[in-house]
């Protein structure tokens, strides 16, 4: 089987019956069963790692959280495959002192955003996030506060310096002058004048 990332860690979450137990494994094939009707079923089939032993199989942190898998200790069981829609990312961080033991680390999967919902009653604003007509005299004044001083971050008595941007860009883009520089424009306009020569 072949992975785009090595990240085939697994995490499924317990029901009440078995007291919401933490399981973690390893993604070993991925099933797609096909029903009648074109309705389709996602299984993967994992390894397990023993959940069930705390201190030879598992660690947790003082917040009751799985932290660290012992990976010479799987899970005996004849029930490897989960439903694709119970499964979570993970991955697993070798631990440098003990090169048996694993760190559980939860992850998002790739391109995946878990965005908030908002509620639109409570988000009611219908301002503009940035109005281009302000100006700096119109911001204002920031204050950063702490327990000894307070420091304005504004300074009026010191009149604003408006800096053109081809002067604040200039010799920034410039890469020619480095060796082995590849500029990609210079190429497509080689090929564009080779082909208009071609096509003379």
């Amino acid at each position: 089987m072949r992975r785009r990332t090595q990240n085939s860690g697994v995490f499924v979450k317990g029901d009440e019956q078995s007291g919401n137990r933490e399981y973690f494994g390893v993604l070993k094939d991925i099933i797609e069963l096909e029903y009648e009707g074109g309705n389709k079923i996602v299984l993967f089939k994992c390894d397990w790692w023993d959940t069930y032993n705390e201190g030879r199989g598992y660690k947790k942190e003082a917040n009751g959280m799985i932290t660290f898998l012992n990976f010479s200790r799987h899970l005996a069981t004849n029930e490897p495959y989960v439903l694709a829609s119970q499964v979570e990312q993970v991955y697993y961080v070798t631990d440098n002192r003990n090169l048996d033991w694993r760190m559980v680390v939860k992850t998002l999967p790739r391109n995946f955003y878990d965005v908030p919902i908002v509620n639109e009653e409570e988000s009611s604003n219908d301002e503009p996030a940035w109005d281009k007509n302000t100006t700096l005299d119109s911001l204002p004044d920031y204050v950063i506060s702490n327990d000894d001083a307070t420091t304005l971050l504004n300074r009026d008595d010191v009149t604003g310096l408006i800096i053109e941007k081809d002067h604040l860009l200039h010799g920034v883009n410039d890469d020619r002058h480095i060796d082995g520089f590849i500029d990609d424009n210079q190429e497509e306009e080689e090929w564009e004048e080779s082909e208009e020569d071609d096509l003379e």
